[in-house]
């Protein structure tokens, strides 16, 4: 399943970190910017250890995907409401998008350093500011990530190479409340298409 437009709402790190105990309800809207300066927005959705990522804009009649992830669980599925089927993802490529909203450590493993560069406004929100860098492919990368000190969870990442932004990933427009259960469910009518494990 083609879910490019979802993806830019992950960053691709390593390392893990316990789930927050008492994760918080909420709403906002993911925006997401890439080296030409292309915008994505998605409509995120967070309850009782579940995230819903929901692009605003459908790639295709066809191709109305969205993306459910189980933080307790740690896999992700892959919703398309045009032909009503759905993919479960685990590992490597849930991961991508687990470590954003699972209040997963910013700091990568060793070969990279890592700063707190203290806490600051985002959005009208307190956060913390972590600074990473790393060597990747013979350029340096500075990933900046900014983790919400309330919902724990990362509200902005901007990765640049010297002065150039690479990506970025920002959550705006932030609502604390409950959010309907019905939106992590995935329709009783829906076809697994998972592709079987290798060996099995």
């Amino acid at each position: 399943m083609h879910v490019t437009h979802i993806a830019i709402f992950a960053l691709l790190a390593a390392g893990a970190y316990a789930l927050p105990t008492s994760a918080q309800e909420f709403s906002a809207t993911g925006v997401g910017r890439d080296t030409t300066g292309h915008v994505v927005k998605s409509k995120i959705y967070m309850r009782a250890g579940k995230v819903r990522i929901d692009p605003q804009e459908a790639i295709s009649a066809n191709e109305q995907a969205y993306i459910v992830l189980d933080l307790t669980q740690r896999t992700g599925t892959a919703v398309n409401r045009g032909p009503k089927t759905y993919s479960i993802q685990s590992g490597a490529e849930a991961q991508k998008n687990l470590q954003f909203y699972s209040g997963a450590s910013p700091c990568p493993p060793a070969g990279a350093t890592c700063k707190d560069a203290g806490t600051e406004a985002l959005n009208g929100r307190s956060a913390e500011r972590w600074e990473i860098t790393q060597s990747m492919q013979g350029q340096i990368l500075l990933t900046r990530v900014w983790v919400d000190t309330k919902l724990h969870v990362w509200t902005k990442v901007e990765v640049l190479t010297g002065a150039t932004l690479v990506a970025s990933t920002e959550l705006q427009d932030i609502r604390e409340g409950p959010q309907v259960a019905s939106l992590f469910v995935i329709p009783a009518e829906f076809r697994d298409i998972t592709p079987p494990k290798r060996g099995g």
